[in-house]
């Protein structure tokens, strides 16, 4: 029975790329299941911060466009971004 804090995934893989994820975990001393969780979880970090590197650029460069935008239509040099 699965805790309730997780969720369960099924996959399927090739033949040939089952076989070569054997090799690896005989070769690591590890269990496929564990192979295999390790690898999503980091190509999901990686991912994951990505994406939020991106959102948080977009909201950079959303401010500073608003800041040039108000300094534009005030002419003021001086004006200070607020965050």
């Amino acid at each position: 029975m699965n805790p309730p804090d997780k969720k369960s995934r099924s996959l399927r893989l090739d033949k040939e790329v089952n076989e070569r994820l054997e090799a690896v975990c005989k070769a690591y001393g590890v269990s496929a299941n564990s192979y295999v969780l390790s690898a999503v979880g980091k190509t999901v970090m990686q991912d994951y911060q990505s994406i939020n590197i991106q959102n948080n650029s977009d909201e950079v460069f959303a401010a500073m466009h608003s800041l040039f935008e108000g300094m534009a239509n005030t002419g003021s040099e001086k004006e200070v971004l607020k965050v």
